[in-house]
């Protein structure tokens, strides 16, 4: 009867408009917005996936091995400049969001959008200069490792094919952003769904072709690069051309401000990346590295779980910036409560799954049996049930452009967290690893933040809207 109900609301909320003008309405259409963007995000994820696994074999057999692995050691490498936007992507949805909610949006959105565009397009012109001063003097040769004349002669080459792409899409990214600070998120997820389709179809041409390795390389990074150009420019000047970026809005008070927000953002980046992904390097020094490809093996294919919860929770960041500054401090609690809920359930479900069924899983994906204890793998599922509790509440955070308690938790997570890991690693085997990460998440994030957020929505409105629902 209840799914029943649920269908019948979700239908109502698509069959008509929602008046933006009441509460009500308002949670109506973030509603429908979450839900389009999770149903295109669902897609674009699964998308992502199954390219390399279509791809993967014609690459490699058209490559050779040693090139393939050059092409993917580069792409790893220069995966560090994810990080190169500062965190001005983070910034812009998170202000942008905010906006939304109160009268003056146009003006200062403008404002808002073009000093991000000129800070990022700064960014990525100095990065590219530095690159071009230093790259004749770099042997990327033995930068990578290469093995024969061949694949050292071609390093150079492969080092420029995927570098420039991706620096210049640092700026030209940002309409993700964009889009997903206007719960237009969809729009966004289904151009990465074209870029996905074109990468696969520009792999096989070339390698029918014969165009060369070169080639294949080139056009697997710079297809989303042109599909992101595509989509800014409709963007800007179909749907939203009163906030397409002009150097006349710039101003440099706003963008000194949303530098310190940003660095606030590209901290908790690091410090996240740090307190989650160390695990591999603690396994590798106080064990050995057949020990690691367990442990990652096994990592990796827990945090697979996560990826709906991701999902399902990226769009109520905007959301809730929308919502806190409009005041409707009643729907980002319930609809955090309820998602939060939903992607635990989901994860605690695939979690028991993969424990009952894990070796055989392991056995079919990498063609071998590989002993992955029941204990190690409980272990990390727990981290990832924690993770998707928590994810919804850290998106009310983003909302309201909470930094500073994120920054805490994370740095003493990451400190605290690393020491024991080390420490009962040595003590008690690499198994007790994600069980200390996770004692550690519940205790040092997990409590302040849910009562942080707990705090944000206790008011009058919050209180008013409970009595009435209860």
């Amino acid at each position: 009867m209840k799914l029943k109900n649920y269908y019948r609301k979700v239908k109502a909320i698509f069959q008509k408009g929602n008046d933006l003008t009441t509460q009500q309405g308002r949670a109506s259409e973030r509603e429908k917005r979450i839900i389009l963007t999770s149903l295109a995000a669902a897609v674009s994820q699964v998308l992502s996936m199954a390219v390399p696994l279509i791809t993967v074999r014609v690459s490699l057999n058209y490559m050779g091995s040693e090139i393939y692995g050059l092409w993917m050691a580069v792409t790893t490498f220069f995966a560090l400049f994810t990080f190169a936007d500062l965190g001005l992507g983070n910034g812009l949805q998170t202000e942008l969001s905010r906006l939304m909610g109160k009268k003056n949006f146009l003006s200062n959105a403008r404002v808002l959008v073009s000093s991000s565009y000129v800070m990022l397009l700064s960014i990525a012109m100095v990065i590219l200069a530095i690159f071009f001063i230093a790259f004749p003097m770099v042997n990327w040769g033995e930068v990578v490792n290469a093995q024969s004349k061949n694949t050292a002669e071609l390093s150079r080459q492969v080092v420029l094919a995927i570098f420039i792409p991706k620096i210049i899409g640092i700026p030209i990214s940002l309409i993700r952003r964009n889009q997903a600070a206007l719960q237009e998120g969809f729009i966004s997820y289904v151009w990465q769904i074209i870029a996905n389709i074109l990468s696969v179809i520009s792999i096989y041409i070339v390698v029918i072709l014969d165009m060369g390795v070169i080639t294949l390389i080139l056009v697997s990074s710079i297809i989303p690069l042109i599909v992101t150009i595509f989509n800014t420019f409709q963007y800007y000047l179909k749907r939203h051309p009163e906030l397409t970026p002009k150097i006349k809005h710039f101003d440099f008070q706003k963008s000194v401000y949303m530098f310190r927000l940003s660095i606030g953002f590209f901290i908790i980046s690091i410090l996240n990346t740090i307190g989650l992904n160390i695990d591999n390097y603690i396994v590798a020094r106080i064990a050995n590295l057949e020990s690691v490809t367990t442990f990652s093996i096994a990592s990796r294919a827990t945090q697979l779980i996560n990826v709906a919860c991701t999902i399902i929770s990226s769009p109520l960041w905007a959301a809730n910036g929308e919502a806190l500054a409009r005041g409707d401090y009643f729907w980002v609690a319930k609809t955090t409560r309820k998602m939060s809920l939903i992607s635990m359930g989901i994860t605690m479900m695939s979690s028991i799954i993969m424990l009952i069924s894990g070796p055989t899983l392991f056995e079919i994906w990498l063609g071998y049996d590989i002993n992955i204890s029941f204990r190690l793998l409980a272990g990390l599922l727990l981290m990832q049930i924690l993770l998707a509790f928590i994810s919804p509440y850290f998106m009310v955070l983003n909302g309201a452009g909470k930094v500073k308690i994120q920054i805490y938790v994370f740095l003493i997570y990451s400190l605290f967290s690393t020491t024991l890991k080390f420490i009962f690693g040595y003590c008690l085997g690499i198994e007790s690893i994600p069980y200390i990460g996770s004692l550690c998440y519940a205790i040092i994030v997990i409590f302040p933040v849910y009562y942080t957020v707990r705090k944000i929505c206790s008011n009058n409105k919050y209180e008013e809207g409970l009595s009435k629902n209860v």
